[in-house]
């Protein structure tokens, strides 16, 4: 029964600057995936908006009113956008806001919400900015 021959008979051993440029294009890719998974966890734990539903009100069956917290970092325009739900979670009325540049960082106002038939809650999608399209 024949031996079978070892790698480094059969092909020879590689080199050593080989070996080298592999470790050190190993770290450069490591470093770069560092860099960013950095630059994403700090990009997006600091939201230019951030938004809350404080509370809702069913005032009769055509409107609901809903109170909305809405924090910005710096003054830039947010749009917000209000639902009204109906008791099998259909959206029955929408209502589109926008929070001015020129406004108080942090802003509470109240909203009335039109519906096409009775809703029971209020809901907050969330708020977005010319920067920011994902709602918070």
């Amino acid at each position: 029964m024949d031996h079978p021959t070892r790698p480094v008979e059969r092909y020879g051993s590689p080199r050593p600057w080989v070996r080298l440029v592999a470790i050190v294009a190993t770290g450069l890719v490591a470093l770069a995936a560092a860099g960013w998974l950095l630059w994403a966890a700090w990009s997006h734990s600091r939201p230019e908006v951030v938004s809350q539903l404080r509370g809702f009100e069913v005032i009769d069956k055509r409107t609901v009113s809903a109170t909305i917290t809405v924090e910005r970092q710096r003054p830039v325009r947010a749009i917000c956008v209000l639902k009204a739900q109906a008791t099998d979670h259909t959206i029955v009325g929408e209502l589109g806001v926008a929070i001015p540049a020129d406004a108080p960082p942090t802003v509470t106002r109240t909203y009335e919400i039109p519906t096409e038939r009775p809703a029971t809650a209020a809901v907050l999608d969330g708020c977005t900015t010319d920067d920011q399209s994902r709602q918070r």
